[in-house]
Order: structure tokens, then sequence, then C-alpha cells
């Protein structure tokens, strides 16, 4: 489980969530994603798993159906891959850092204002 500092904000929790899906999708063959693997994997409440979320959806990099939703959180959902812009963003270091800021490097590593090793 990967613990984060609670002053991360929603673009550095969503490169994290992007990260896991794409190696889930392209190391694992997973094609499903749903809560409870998220939260086996990220110590977030889930204020902070809708935000990082609803983030990747609206920049149109996760293919996602959305379940039960209130006003301010996703309840329940089904990730099913990334959508061939997500797959360009990760893949594409240049694109990566345009979009989040932040480098890609060696997998599992994350270099910008913040690093992240995969534990």
């Amino acid at each position: 489980m990967v613990e984060k500092n609670k002053k991360d904000g929603i673009v550095e929790d969503s490169v994290e969530l992007l990260t896991y899906i794409y190696k889930e999708y392209a190391e694992n063959n997973n094609t499903h994603i749903c809560p409870e693997n998220v939260d086996e994997r990220f110590d977030w409440e889930k204020g902070r798993r809708s935000r990082a979320i609803k983030y990747l959806n609206d920049q149109g990099l996760i293919k996602i159906n959305i379940l039960s939703a209130s006003k301010h959180k996703i309840a329940d959902f089904s990730i099913f891959g990334l959508t061939p812009e997500g797959i360009k963003t990760i893949e594409d270091k240049k694109e990566f850092k345009n979009k989040f800021g932040v480098e890609i490097g060696i997998p599992g590593i994350i270099k910008g204002r913040w690093s992240k090793e995969e534990k």
C-alpha cells in the first residue's frame, strides 16, 4: 500500500493512480480495476480517490464506468483501461511532463516536484 502525505495535490495523486492503472493494464493485462483494488493499493480516503479519478476521467486518460456517484464523490466505479490519449501520455515522456509537470523515469519512479518509489 502506498501512503502519501495529505498535502499532496490532485495532480500528484492522479499521476500515481495513472501509473498504477498503466502498470496493471500493460504488464498484468488487468482490464478491470474496481474501488477495492485502488483502496488496497493506496491509503487514501474516498474523497481523495474520487478527485484523482475525476481528474483522469476529465482529462480523457482512462476508460471508466461510474456506477454510483454523488455530487462530490465517485462511490463505485470500474476502470477498464486507458484511452489512446492515456497510453500516449504515459509513454511519451515529453507529453507526460507537459500534462503533469513531472517527469516519469525508470518504472516505479516519478521525478519532479516530488518523487515516489514503488513499494
